[in-house]
């Protein structure tokens, strides 16, 4: 299985020329990637001179044998670009989803099981953005996470996974991000 992905790097986080090289360093280090391009502005002109500005994306093929090892992939590289302390965001490979729920709220480990599961058509990835919160009155519980699978398998494998929520009997509000 093949996969496009692009990883675009956020210049207000301070990406300068340098820790984007070593972002295509980590990128090129790894065996199943190969690096189709580098995007973004080159030069910013202003009123009174041209500055060099780094690239701000880069686009790389992902070849692997099953979902599960892109899903490993992209959590190795991230934990590289950790080390760098960038803001990043990755694209073009998945679609991200956000689960709300509302009424009872279900266990937090039931929900993650079922998210984390591995199955023949993908996985997913848990985004940080997963929210939990609970005041006097006030309870809410939101999942985000991204769709690892072949693009033609994005619907199966999101259905599947949400049939298994509903039938823990639980409310909730289904939004596909991208």
């Amino acid at each position: 299985m093949e996969f496009n992905i692009t990883i675009s790097f956020k210049d207000s986080y301070g990406i300068n020329q340098q820790s984007f090289d070593k972002a295509v360093d980590i990128i090129n280090r790894k065996d199943s990637c190969t690096i189709l391009s580098t995007s973004g502005p080159a030069i910013f002109i202003d009123e009174k001179e041209s500055i060099p500005k780094p690239k701000e994306n880069i686009t790389f093929k992902a070849t692997v044998s099953k979902p599960i090892e892109l899903k490993e992939l992209l959590v190795d590289v991230d934990n590289d670009f950790n080390e760098l302390d960038l803001e990043y965001s990755i694209e073009n490979y998945l679609k991200l989803v956000k689960l709300e729920f509302k009424g009872e709220l279900p266990n937090i480990d039931v929900i993650n099981n079922i998210l984390n599961k591995n199955r023949n058509l993908g996985t997913t990835i848990l985004d940080d953005s997963s929210v939990y919160f609970e005041e006097k009155d006030r309870r809410y519980i939101s999942f985000s996470f991204s769709l690892v699978c072949s693009s033609e398998n994005n619907e199966k494998l999101l259905n599947e996974i949400l049939s298994e929520i509903k039938n823990l009997n639980y409310q909730f509000d289904v939004y596909i991000i991208q």
